[in-house]
């Protein structure tokens, strides 16, 4: 019989999602949209508006799945988060630019890190993502 601990990684193993990949893909699609941003804002674009708040959407995430009380790195990670959401409200080309440029080295230092990170996850040092196969985002 399993203990509900198995069952929770075996069923995030089913749909192999690990908690690193999770933030990967949530820093690639915040980059994207800040590029996308600055992108439409320069060429005079409403797209920007949604651009922005899709962006806003993304760091927000990335930020309400930081553990605070695991010492000074996601506090800096939190502050800087803080720094880009305030680039995108400030609406200022070269500001967003800045905050594109943040998010993505994050971005790459995460990407840096991966194969360490997922071997963590699989040994138990760092625990799997509490997901089951029936949850939805919508």
């Amino acid at each position: 019989m399993r203990t509900s601990n198995e069952k929770v990684y075996q069923d995030h193993q089913s749909v192999g999602w690990s908690r690193i990949e999770m933030l990967n893909e949530l820093y690639g699609a915040a980059v994207d949209a800040t590029e996308k941003v600055a992108e439409a804002l320069s060429q005079g674009s409403p797209t920007a508006a949604s651009y922005r708040l899709k962006a806003i959407a993304l760091v927000n995430g990335i930020e309400s799945g930081l553990d605070l009380s695991q010492g000074e790195l996601p506090q800096r990670i939190q502050q800087l988060c803080h720094h880009v959401q305030q680039c995108l409200v400030d609406g200022e080309i070269e500001r967003i630019k800045s905050a594109a440029h943040v998010l993505r080295e994050l971005s790459e230092g995460f990407l840096g890190i991966k194969n360490e990170a997922i071997q963590l996850e699989e040994n138990g040092v760092i625990p799997p993502l509490q997901f089951s196969r029936y949850d939805t985002l919508a």
